[in-house]
């Protein structure tokens, strides 16, 4: 996956170490000036990852779709340990 695929105007997805114990990768979401503004990690009641805001946030539509593109291309980076 190219850097590209994973860019956005607005918005900076970066990788956050994995925790000791954990399966799944998570992704903190910053405005481009590094404000924190949520996460990206799996839900497992939903068998997907998510986007859960960490406060009051306003986004515009192409903001939204950035998110939902990054989840897309990212969703099979699940890493399964049972296998």
């Amino acid at each position: 996956m190219s850097d590209e695929e994973t860019q956005s105007k607005y918005l900076d997805f970066v990788e956050m170490p994995m925790k000791k114990g954990f399966k799944t990768k998570v992704w903190s979401v910053n405005n481009k000036q590094g404000q924190l503004l949520g996460s990206i990690k799996w839900y497992a009641p939903w068998r997907q990852y998510c986007y859960e805001t960490y406060d009051y946030i306003v986004m515009a539509k192409s903001c939204l779709l950035d998110i939902c593109r990054f989840i897309e291309i990212h969703k099979e980076d699940r890493i399964c340990l049972e296998r």
